[in-house]
């Protein structure tokens, strides 16, 4: 992943570029394809912290593009310097830093996110669900 963000960020060459699509779709495509339960590769991504990860993914889908644009227009808004200085970064460092803190407040909210709205409205709706009676079929 962190090669991802590091070619994505700096575009080395094309050739590693490439490189780096092609491997990171690979890692995916053996971790879906895991057929041997017991694996090294299951184990290592199958834990409390995916879980968890796998749990408030939709609430990760619909927060990350919300918090990052408004994120960007509030430092822009409270100080236009500190945008131009950060589309600026050259430092793996400086990047890796923004990234870091944007993923911890994006999972906060979408922990918070997923608790008060997501979990309590899936229950409501299994409950209106399981309300609803069956049509009764006649047999002709």
């Amino acid at each position: 992943m962190i090669a991802l963000i590091t070619v994505l960020q700096f575009s080395i060459s094309d050739t590693v570029t490439m490189t780096t699509y092609v491997l990171f779709a690979l890692l995916v495509l053996v971790a879906a394809n895991q057929q041997n339960r017991s694996s090294l590769l299951l184990g290592l991504l199958d834990n409390k912290v995916t879980q968890f990860l796998g749990d408030i993914s939709y609430s990760i889908y619909l927060w990350h593009s919300v918090l990052l644009l408004a994120g960007v227009e509030v430092i822009h808004h409270i100080n236009p310097d500190w945008t131009v200085w950060w589309y600026a970064q050259t430092s793996l460092v400086t990047v890796l830093t923004g990234i870091f803190l944007f993923t911890a407040v994006l999972i906060c909210v979408s922990t918070f996110s997923y608790y008060l709205f997501e979990r309590p409205l899936m229950k409501w709706m299994r409950e209106v669900g399981g309300r609803r009676t069956t049509p009764a079929v006649s047999k002709a």
